[in-house]
């Protein structure tokens, strides 16, 4: 983007948004809801300034926003790679008055301020949790290879793909079952527990045709898809329950009747699965 900014449905329509950029340079001024992005990430709505961090301009960034649903301007948050924004000083605006588009690297009823590329956006129209928030966190910086404060999936350099997780930060805000590529589904963690997580992702090896390679015993009666997932555990979340959609899966080869999951250490099936 070359002095431009993305312009939003209203603020209260967008409750959420992840933005993964890179700036390069900027302009400030104006007023209404938005997320400028200079040499600083200013959060500001009707012109009220929420937070002013210090953004750079190496690397590519994690910003995460939340809008809290009938709040003033005090109740949204920030956040930078997980880390929470330090919020300035600001009026009792009600954020569900204004009218305006959310802006993305400007001002809603300002001109273009953004130099930079922008790598992904997300948005969300309900708000959400903290844990929410980890989950979708971790799937950015596995994809991106970033660092964030709350990291609970390592293997971003072999599985970065469609990553997932299910967790608990406390009794009342846990997330119990989630899938990754529409294929792999886990949940209902027996022994989930506080600040318990389990994140998954795959190579984005080929799930669309059967191989040999890498089946027990080089056996001639085994099929495999490609693609394999890897797991993180934080803590101890007990037994779990996994499904597979196999409609996802090619036709299984003529004379081979039934699915088998297989469990590895080491990543080579041959052996050990």
């Amino acid at each position: 983007m070359a002095g431009q900014y993305l312009l939003l449905e209203k603020l209260m329509q967008t409750k959420q948004i992840v933005v993964l950029l890179k700036f390069n340079s900027g302009r400030g001024g104006g007023s209404g809801q938005s997320y400028l992005i200079r040499g600083e990430v200013a959060v500001r709505v009707s012109g009220n300034i929420i937070y002013n961090e210090n953004f750079g301009t190496v690397n590519y960034r994690l910003l995460t926003i939340r809008n809290a649903a009938d709040a003033n301007v005090t109740a949204v948050k920030g956040y930078l790679e997980g880390t929470a924004l330090t919020e300035l000083s600001s009026s009792g605006a009600v954020i569900n008055t204004l009218a305006n588009g959310t802006a993305i690297g400007g001002f809603g009823g300002g001109s273009p301020e953004l130099e930079g590329r922008i790598a992904e956006i997300i948005v969300y129209n309900t708000e959400l949790d903290d844990l929410q928030r980890i989950i979708i966190e971790n799937y950015v910086a596995a994809k991106y290879d970033l660092t964030i404060i709350d990291d609970h999936y390592a293997y971003e350099s072999t599985h970065s793909n469609d990553v997932a997780g299910i967790g608990r930060l406390d009794v009342d805000t846990l997330h119990t079952v989630s899938q990754s590529a529409k294929i792999l589904n886990i949940g209902n963690a027996s022994g989930l527990g506080d600040d318990e997580f389990l994140f998954f992702g795959h190579d984005n090896g080929s799930a669309a045709s059967w191989s040999t390679s890498e089946v027990p015993g080089s056996d001639t009666n085994i099929r495999r898809i490609a693609r394999e997932w890897r797991l993180d555990e934080t803590g101890n979340i007990g037994m779990l329950k996994i499904s597979i959609d196999t409609s996802l899966f090619p036709s299984k080869p003529s004379n081979f009747t039934k699915y088998v999951l297989w469990l590895d250490a080491d990543g080579d099936f041959s052996s050990g699965a």
